[in-house]
């Protein structure tokens, strides 16, 4: 799984307020380890890495320390369900385009959260390099 769609994964988590997000991460500056308002690329990559550990614990019904195609199947209809029984707020079983809408507003609210170290409400540039850095 690469770290860009891993981030995706745990924005959507975060804002699906899962078991998972609970155990993992107290919240959306989870990153800043150090508290020292910055994030480094160190800190986002080993905050990841736990993240990965947690799916992986979750979702590997073999045990073997991976995800095997089926189990990352599993996973998915998991995070597809969550979000769906979140974010469909008409109740038709399918997600709108509005729904879909919402869906990235919460995307982009949870990246900008994820990186804003200094609970400002807005990335500095030392924020918004890392965040590239981290995504790209």
């Amino acid at each position: 799984m690469n770290f860009k769609h891993l981030f995706i994964t745990y924005c959507i988590t975060l804002f699906s307020a899962t078991s998972l997000n609970a155990a993992v991460f107290t919240g959306p500056r989870f990153v800043d380890t150090d508290s020292n308002g910055i994030i480094s690329s160190e800190e986002v990559q080993a905050a990841f890495s736990d993240y990965y550990t947690s799916l992986v614990t979750l979702y590997d019904a073999d045990g073997d320390g991976q995800l095997s195609i089926n189990e990352k199947a599993t996973m998915r209809s998991d995070r597809q369900a969550e979000t769906l029984a979140i974010y469909d707020a008409d109740g038709n079983g399918e997600l709108s385009l509005s729904e879909r809408q919402a869906i990235r507003e919460a995307r982009q609210q949870a990246i900008k959260s994820a990186f804003d170290a200094d609970s400002s409400g807005q990335l500095s540039d030392n924020e918004k390099s890392v965040k590239n850095e981290a995504l790209n």
